[in-house]
């Protein structure tokens, strides 16, 4: 009697082929957990320097000495304590804040940037000396969804 020592041609085709399905299975699952990395991460961004946006213009708005007429629902402007005039605006896709003649870009992906002003019990108002609050939406995009942001702003001066 004949032993065979060694593997034939047939069954190493097999192993190759059942090594390739699960280094292709393997594959296609890594490369959906580093999408889903990259897809948190840039969520994570947007909502930490969307948070930051509010932060600033919130504590901004509170400490308001004045509001000054605005000249549409995108932006607002408005006197501080210290009598400088700051300015919020949406240009192009970039919240902007304008304090001092200087420009700088708090938040970029913006898709719409809304100031209602509200009056005691909450109605719309345009009249800025009945203004108690200041209703701030604004939406903001990524490559696949949006988010809307919404804040009730409380001025304290005014």
């Amino acid at each position: 009697m004949k032993k065979n020592h060694g593997v034939t041609l047939i069954e190493l085709v097999l192993v190759v082929a059942i090594v390739g399905i699960i280094f292709a299975s393997i594959g296609l699952l890594l490369q959906s957990w580093i999408d889903l990395f990259f897809k948190s991460k840039d969520i994570i961004e947007l909502n930490e320097e969307s948070s930051l946006a509010i932060k600033r213009m919130q504590i901004d708005l509170r400490l308001a000495k004045q509001l000054v007429e605005p000249s549409n629902k995108k932006e607002i402007t408005f006197i501080d304590a210290l009598n400088n005039k700051i300015n919020y605006s949406l240009k192009s896709s970039n919240l902007i804040l304008e304090f001092n003649g200087k420009s700088e870009i708090l938040a970029s992906g913006i898709k719409n940037l809304d100031f209602t002003l509200l009056d005691r019990k909450g109605a719309k108002t345009s009249n800025l000396k009945n203004c108690k609050f200041i209703d701030l939406n604004f939406m903001i995009n990524t490559k696949e969804n949006s988010y809307t942001i919404e804040s009730m702003i409380y001025p304290r001066n005014f």
